[in-house]
């Protein structure tokens, strides 16, 4: 999920439900033509997460990252 603030400052949430027990998760924020903005890795459920506020000029998406604990 990606939510606005101001005229062009975006941040990513995630929220999951259920991660595996060797998972761990992240919220991304998926910045064009800049560095992306991640947050803290987690692993607690029904708990959202946010990555910090960042212009996104050139468009930006928002997804979930996970990897191996």
């Amino acid at each position: 999920m990606k939510h606005q603030t101001g005229l062009d400052y975006y941040r990513a949430a995630v929220r999951c439900t259920s991660i595996g027990s060797s998972s761990k998760v992240r919220a991304t924020l998926d910045r064009s033509g800049a560095v992306d903005r991640h947050s803290a890795w987690f692993t607690t459920t029904n708990k959202t997460y946010y990555t910090n506020y960042a212009s996104c000029y050139a468009g930006c998406s928002a997804r979930a990252d996970t990897a191996a604990r």
